[in-house]
């Protein structure tokens, strides 16, 4: 098993969030040269504006690098110096940016880089940058690195990304990116060996297929953070990310969202813990000996270690206003898309969730009457008493079902994590979770929890209310092939327990399932109906019978 190239690549992304987009160099005519083209022309110059100017730059600063002699930039500085603090925080971002391998990419990066002064502070270009994947590869020098070194460990950091970004699959360019604006900056903390706070603007973003013209647009991107310790080593961390205008077009396909804002906000305690465990799983991931079994306990270890430092996460990421299709007759549009998700830690063990919602859709769905297709939904779902060691046991299923034959595996993960799932206490959830049409509004509960000591293995109850369905059946007897939706529609009423809200019909399903091995629905004894008890094997000895009181067979030892 591949551990880096499994794991490896949320670090990789984290470094790369924090420091940039990709760019490059290139330059080709107008392809498009009708009366009619004047407009895309005009923008195609003035991507190709943009890409002499940065061939200028990446000409400028190669030259300074090639100036210097071999391993200049490892030259020694003195201890504590304004370089050797600047020097700090580059070899740190270049610490996350490992070389792309055989099984997964990386980064192809000029570590020989020097500074040079400029007012109260240095200034550096790394000028060959590139994500690299087999064929595929996204050149992005040069960075431009301002770092002026202040009091108390702090230091100011100024960064510019490239203004085009050029992907090309061997020798073929694919697509081109030009960000016309940006402004990026950063309080780095030397204690922490992180920024302490940063903010990133970008502006006029623009996308180009090789020989086509711009198919999207973003007319703005901010992102911020924000990283806080006290006096007990406990920790917050917060990211905040801003769009505004994107649009999309390719042939007969478009696509507009007005904005989308997000945040994600971390608690945590131990916070040189989690700092030297990172480091170690860095330099972990790095390795070639990964597959063997002491590499293998020592990734679970430092995996365990920092999960152990987190405390809490929020996060929401909230669309509003997007638009497929043509504007004057979409084929679908939603006023607010949400996606969010939770963790929590907790005596009995962390809770883990995620949140879905949609509010004010509208599509064209020729199959449902109007009345029934869905406008507004919501569904949170997730999963409490987590322990550490859970944690830890189903990461040791998955990595040894990876030292198994292929067509072994699946049978083992099935076996194992049965077992594992049953001796766990886990439980999962489900709340305020609902489906809104304009003629009915379906609501769901769920909680059930893991016990292996009760007759069914488990204990929960599911709460469903629906209102409006005397109306779906109605709707969907009108309905061309849609028959059998009526009566089974009416068997499910059967079952409700039906009352009346102003001038609304509510059915309303309460399913309870508790540790005898009882089912009730609606507060009557279900269990006969929909769980009849199991046929006994008279063949079997009493001993491996189920018990008259429905506990689960219990392994008897074997008799002399």
């Amino acid at each position: 098993m591949k551990l880096r190239g499994r794991y490896g690549a949320g670090l990789v992304l984290v470094g790369a969030l924090g420091w940039g987009m990709h760019a490059a160099i290139a330059d080709s005519p107008c392809p498009w040269q009708g009366e009619a083209d004047k407009e895309i022309c005009a923008r195609w110059e003035t991507i190709n504006r943009h890409i002499e100017e940065a061939a200028q730059q990446a000409e400028q600063a190669a030259k300074s690098l090639q100036s210097l002699p071999a391993g200049a930039s490892a030259a020694t500085v003195e201890p504590g110096s304004p370089e050797a603090r600047a020097r700090a925080i580059i070899d740190r971002f270049l610490q996350y940016l490992p070389p792309p391998t055989d099984d997964m990419g990386g980064f192809e990066i000029d570590r020989n880089y020097a500074f040079t002064a400029e007012g109260n502070g240095l200034i550096t270009h790394i000028a060959k940058a590139a994500w690299v994947r087999h064929a595929f590869r996204a050149d992005f020098g040069p960075l431009q690195i301002r770092i002026e070194p202040g009091d108390g460990g702090l230091s100011k950091v100024d960064f510019r990304l490239n203004d085009v970004v050029t992907l090309r699959e061997g020798e073929k360019t694919l697509a081109r990116v030009l960000i016309g604006e940006q402004q990026s900056q950063g309080v780095w903390d030397e204690a922490a060996k992180a920024f302490s706070q940063s903010d990133m603007q970008l502006g006029k973003i623009e996308l180009a297929l090789e020989g086509e013209p711009v198919i999207a647009s973003l007319a703005k991107a901010s992102m911020k953070q924000v990283l806080k310790r006290d006096a007990q080593d406990n920790w917050r961390s917060r990211q905040d990310m801003a769009f505004e205008g994107l649009q999309i077009r390719v042939q007969d396909y478009a696509a507009t969202l007005a904005s989308a804002t997000g945040y994600a906000e971390m608690d945590g305690r131990e916070y040189q813990k989690l700092l030297s465990s990172g480091e170690e799983l860095n330099t972990l991931l790095g390795q070639e000996n990964l597959e063997e079994e002491e590499a293998v306990k020592q990734f679970l270890r430092v995996v365990e270690n920092m999960y152990s430092t987190f405390t809490r996460l929020d996060s929401e990421f909230i669309a509003s206003d997007l638009v497929v299709g043509d504007p004057a007759q979409p084929l679908a549009k939603a006023a607010k898309i949400t996606f969010g998700g939770h963790y929590a830690e907790a005596d009995g063990g962390s809770t883990f969730g995620y949140i879905m919602g949609v509010s004010g859709l509208a599509t064209q769905n020729p199959g449902l009457p109007p009345e029934l297709i869905p406008t507004d939904a919501r569904m949170e779902v997730g999963l409490f008493n987590i322990t550490a060691e859970t944690v830890k046991k189903f990461m040791e299923v998955a990595m040894a079902a990876e030292k198994l034959p292929e067509a072994e595996q699946d049978a083992y993960l099935d076996q194992q994590l049965a077992q594992l799932f049953m001796n766990s206490h886990l439980g999962a959830y489900m709340k305020d979770s609902f489906v809104a049409t304009p003629a009915t509004r379906l609501d769901m509960n769920f909680r059930a929890t893991v016990d292996a000591q009760s007759a069914k293995g488990g204990v929960g109850e599911f709460k469903l209310r629906i209102e409006g369905l005397d109306q779906a059946v109605a709707a969907t007897q009108t309905m061309p092939g849609q028959e059998s939706a009526a009566p089974l529609l009416g068997m499910l009423m059967a079952f409700s327990s039906r009352t009346q809200e102003g001038d609304k019909v509510v059915d309303t399903f309460d399913v309870k399932l508790g540790a005898d091995g009882k089912l009730f629905l609606n507060g009557k004894d279900v269990t006969a109906m929909f769980m009849p008890p199991e046929s006994v094997d008279t063949n079997q000895p009493p001993d491996a019978q189920t018990d008259s009181e429905g506990a689960a067979p219990v392994e008897q030892p074997a008799k002399p």
